[in-house]
Order: C-alpha cells, then structure tokens, then sequence
C-alpha cells in the first residue's frame, strides 16, 4: 500500500487530481474499504480550479499527508515527525482563525505573500493552496477514526507525545 500512496502523492505533486480520484476509488471498490470522505472533498477543492484565479499553484494535500502520516505511525508504533504534511494542524488552524478575526493580522500576512481564497477557505503558503474548509478539524478526526489511533505530534515544549486538538476533542465526546 506505501507504494500506492506514494503513486498518489505524486500525481499531487503533478496537480493531476482527476487521475487521482479515480486512482482512490478503483482502491475504495478493490479493497472494499470507503477512504475518509475528506480527502475527496479536498481533491474537489483541488479539481475546482477557483483558487488559480488568485495563484497558479498546485493544492498541498494536507488530508492525504494526515492519512499518509497516520499509517506511517501506526505501523511504525511511534510517533513521527509532521515531515509530510510540514504544517502542525493546531498552528495552521489557529493561524487560519486569526487571519479571518483579525484584519490587521490578515494584511500582515499578504504582505508576507500569504493570500487567502476567502470564499472556500483555503490559505496559500510555501507547499501550495491548504484548503480548510469548514471541517478541518473533524476532517482529522475523520482520518483518525479511519485507522482507529489519533495522530501524535511532539510537543514542543515538553517534548512528550500528544494528540491534536484535545481540547476540541473533549467537546465532542
């Protein structure tokens, strides 16, 4: 299955993401298996093309590198580094919520060449247009749920293993 999901990044990386819709459903029908539904609503998002319209550049697939992660984590038993998916997702919704509350913030950020596609709410940083959405922590929670174990990341301070968005989590429940 790694070289599949490898295959799939990269026809990311290509923006090739019709080839990879098809790709992920000829698995969900081989398999017998439904993947999380957000990685298709992030591939809808990448196949809409609205974002071009303020950028010419690829969707960074940040779902896809959460469930790519997870794997990875899960059969390793240990927590490994967010080097795929490169953004903690605390940090990039927290930033995503300041740049939408504060406008000052959000100038800030265009003049540091952040630009934002308001509208379907997605953010254009250094991997390419990550799209938020309106689920963006439910949608990892999604892909959590899929492999049965949250994502750890480390946390900085502590450096003790700890799972995203505890706080959110524990509302849920």
């Amino acid at each position: 299955m790694s070289l599949f999901l490898q295959h799939i990044q990269d026809l990311y990386v290509n923006g090739e993401y019709s080839k990879i819709t098809e790709a992920l459903r000829r698995f969900e029908k081989d398999t017998q298996k439904l993947l999380p539904s957000c990685i298709f609503r992030e591939l809808d998002y990448a196949n809409s093309n609205d974002y071009r319209n303020i950028r010419d550049e690829n969707v960074f697939p940040i779902r896809f590198l959460w469930f790519f992660e997870l794997k990875e984590q899960k059969m390793m038993g240990a927590v490994m580094p967010l080097e795929r998916s490169h953004y903690n997702p605390e940090s990039l919704y927290e930033r995503w919520l300041r740049c939408l509350n504060d406008e000052s913030f959000r100038q800030e950020a265009v003049m540091a060449d952040v630009l934002f596609d308001l509208n379907n709410k997605a953010i254009s940083l250094t991997w390419g247009w990550v799209f938020i959405g309106d689920t963006f922590i439910e949608d990892l929670m999604e892909i959590e749920s899929y492999w049965g174990e949250d994502l750890l990341v480390i946390d900085n301070e502590t450096q003790i293993e700890r799972p995203l968005f505890v706080e959110f989590k524990s509302k849920m429940c």
